[in-house]
């Protein structure tokens, strides 16, 4: 937290140098306890207090007495001697009336004596001092600040409803979990909140920097329960609260007026600019000039003090250091802060906001813009939109388990009726004109339901429509005669009526090769179906049947056809 020393008449010049007591916005000596109480138990409706296998092994702290005059040369607190080392102490025990604290609490806002909203808070949630994290003190300085700028006290109850106490924390070497700076607050999953803009990142060895303190009558008086001797294991709770109640809707409707308006790192710029430190037990504010709203954002008339702040003037050097104490509570502005501040007051051109800054007249640029807007043309290039046009690509090109290509793949190829009747054609055009083509004039023949097989020993005959095809009838099987011989050699042969055997002719140049058909066809038969005119219409719908679907009969009536050597 910024501090300022006190400004004599006479060396106004040298008012940034040198180091004397600091001087703060306090009020008058008269102390003015805090009237708001801690939640009667009967709002709380809901409690959940989790645990974890836990130790106290703080270890041995690395805090002097001079730390501690340090410490009220900075105005983190007002009498020293309240404070004592650890020593040799590697878990804390604490004596009457003594509580421990981090040295880390008094950077991050704490401010000794306790302030009795801080206290009260802490009971509410039913946690130690010892436990909390540094950044537990930042989100109470930014509440009480928010209420005090509209106009109000800080109320511990409206603090309860929104924010939530998280057990937080890893193990360490020991394999348990520290039972020390162990809980932290954070913002209520329906709470109102500022844009968030904590320090993420403390001394690692800060748990190492502890002290004991002691507090004055009143507060083991009023805030008995916050005080443990001999430290012992326990654990916060998670409380619901109720979200509305008469007593405490003003503050919330204030808080909530400066949390929709004012991002968390305008408002502690905002205290740190005005010397003030909210968590001390007494701060002085400004009066409004008339009566406003909670619902309304206010301006009180902040003045600048040369005394308080120790400068001159709101200069650069001024500004400069408000911005170091600001980071030193919030951390440095990061892209994704800057992207909450601009999504959450898109309506405004300017997104800072500094009350206490426009109070003073002092310009201040816009917050930076660190992160960078998709466009909207490369949003189909993103990685779900890959991942979705492959899953698409997929299922388009995945054939079907039940494709005819892949089904008949798998089964021995037939040739087709068409090809079957080309094959026929060129065998008639090569073989010798013989007597039984005859040119057939009947009418188409037809299929009948028993077509496709038949056990009585009748012929199998397919029945064609007429058309201008022509294809030539196989030769019935004649006993004695050889696989070699050329068709219609058996015909010579009976027409010598026993004569001497005939000569062989030349197989044709094709090497057409028949072995026999096992059916009994007469010659009027084979005339009828050796030559046929198929219809155009009828040729296409056979084109792609299978040969051998015309010609599947039973064993005893049809046996092996070899036409070509393609047909195998």
């Amino acid at each position: 937290m910024m501090t300022a020393r006190r400004i004599s008449e006479g060396d106004a010049d040298t008012s940034a140098r040198g180091a004397s007591t600091p001087v703060t916005r306090s009020a008058s000596k008269k102390k003015t306890p805090s009237k708001e109480k801690a939640p009667s138990k009967r709002l709380i409706h809901w409690k959940k207090r989790p645990t974890v296998d836990s130790h106290l092994l703080f270890g041995a702290s690395t805090l002097t007495n001079r730390d501690f005059e340090k410490y009220k040369d900075r105005g983190y607190l007002e009498d020293p001697e309240r404070c004592r080392p650890g020593g040799d102490d590697t878990t804390p025990s604490p004596k009457s009336g003594e509580i421990v604290l981090f040295e880390d609490f008094l950077l991050q806002g704490l401010r000794l004596p306790i302030n009795d909203f801080v206290a009260e808070v802490l009971e509410c949630f039913e946690v130690f001092f010892h436990q909390v994290t540094p950044d537990t003190f930042v989100w109470m300085s930014v509440y009480v600040w928010a209420l005090a700028s509209q106009g109000l006290k800080p109320n511990p109850e409206a603090f309860c409803r929104s924010f939530v106490l998280r057990l937080k924390g890893r193990k360490d070497k020991s394999k348990r979990h520290p039972n020390f700076g162990c809980y932290t607050f954070e913002v209520g999953r329906e709470a109102i909140s500022p844009v968030a803009a904590c320090k993420a990142n403390f001394d690692p060895n800060w748990t190492q920097k502890w002290f004991y303190y002691k507090v004055d009558t009143e507060f083991r008086r009023e805030h008995k329960s916050l005080l443990m001797i001999p430290l012992r294991v326990s654990f916060g709770v998670e409380m619901k609260m109720p979200q509305s109640s008469p007593s405490v809707k003003p503050a919330m409707t204030a808080y909530g007026c400066v949390c929709s308006q004012i991002c968390m790192r305008d408002i502690v710029e905002e205290f740190v600019a005005y010397a003030a430190d909210p968590l001390r037990r007494e701060i002085d504010m400004p009066s409004a000039l008339k009566k406003q709203s909670p619902s309304k954002l206010l301006r009180l008339p902040y003045a600048f003090d040369p005394v308080i702040q120790g400068f001159k003037s709101p200069n650069a050097a001024w500004r400069k250091e408000v911005t170091r104490a600001t980071k030193s509570l919030v951390g440095e502005y990061s892209a994704k802060e800057s992207k909450q501040i601009f999504a959450s007051f898109p309506e405004r051109s300017k997104k800072k906001l500094n009350r206490v800054f426009d109070a003073f007249n002092v310009s201040y640029p816009d917050h930076e813009k660190l992160f960078k807007e998709k466009s909207p043309s490369k949003a189909g290039t993103s990685r779900a939109s890959e991942r979705i046009a492959k899953l698409k690509e997929t299922v388009k090109d995945t054939p079907s388990p039940l494709h005819r290509e892949n089904l008949t793949s798998k089964l021995p190829k037939t040739p087709s009726i068409a090809k079957a009747l080309k094959v026929l054609r060129e065998m008639r055009q090569k073989l010798p004109a013989s007597k039984e083509s005859v040119e057939v004039s009947a009418a188409p023949l037809s299929f009948s339901s028993s077509d496709t097989g038949s056990s009585s020993g009748e012929p199998y005959v397919p029945s064609l429509p007429q058309d201008e095809m022509v294809f030539e009838a196989a030769t019935p099987v004649t006993p004695g005669v050889r696989d070699d011989q050329p068709l219609g050699a058996q015909d010579k042969k009976g027409e010598a009526g026993g004569a001497s055997e005939a000569q062989p002719e030349k197989p044709a140049p094709e090497n057409i090769n028949v072995d026999a058909l096992g059916i009994n066809w007469d010659r009027d038969t084979l005339r009828k179906i050796s030559e046929a005119n198929v219809p155009s219409a009828v040729g296409d719908k056979l084109k792609d049947a299978p040969f051998g679907a015309l010609f599947d009969e039973a064993e005893n009536n049809l046996t092996k056809v070899k036409l070509l050597s393609c047909f195998e």
